[in-house]
């Protein structure tokens, strides 16, 4: 498994991924038809749009030519007076879940925030995720709640909190 700064070219294969773990992860938690109505086509604008902004980075996992995971990231976007870096997405495609890969995506970004002088992060994760305890085995801290709707539906936010990622678990 290569992990690697995505480029424009990988976007495609990048929103794929984002889709497809989508589906997989939050299905019983979100809508089926919701599920089923999200699309590579928009999941790729609205991350070109992210990748060309350049105010993040997208890491992704390569198995050969297949993008098995990604991670977007970079500066806390609200403002937390304590966290100054933030995972905003990370996602592995549900056949390469527990083999490291997520691992390896939060130890590639934990280097990038400390080259740029960040020691701290959050992530947040919906409260019904099942996966969500991969953070707490990293050693993060449910220190932060709140609320976010899709769909119609209010589903509670935990934010995993590392005061000093270099302490992170891995």
């Amino acid at each position: 498994m290569k992990i690697c700064i995505a480029s424009s070219h990988d976007i495609p294969d990048i929103a794929k991924v984002h889709v497809d773990a989508w589906r997989s992860t939050y299905k019983g938690i979100l809508s089926d038809s919701y599920l089923q109505q999200l699309s590579y086509e928009k999941s790729a604008k609205r991350l070109m749009s992210i990748y060309e902004r350049n105010e993040s980075i997208i890491l992704m996992a390569k198995d050969g030519d297949t993008v098995a995971g990604f991670l977007n990231g970079g500066r806390e976007r609200k403002n937390d007076p304590v966290y100054k870096g933030e995972v905003y997405a990370i996602y592995i495609l549900e056949q390469y879940q527990n083999k490291g890969i997520g691992h390896e995506l939060i130890k590639a970004f934990t280097s990038f925030l400390l080259e740029n002088g960040i020691n701290s992060m959050i992530i947040w994760a919906f409260t019904e995720n099942k996966y969500r305890n991969f953070y707490e085995k990293l050693g993060g801290k449910a220190l932060r709640n709140n609320s976010y709707t899709i769909d119609g539906k209010l589903l509670g936010e935990t934010g995993y909190c590392w005061d000093d990622i270099s302490s992170i678990r891995f």
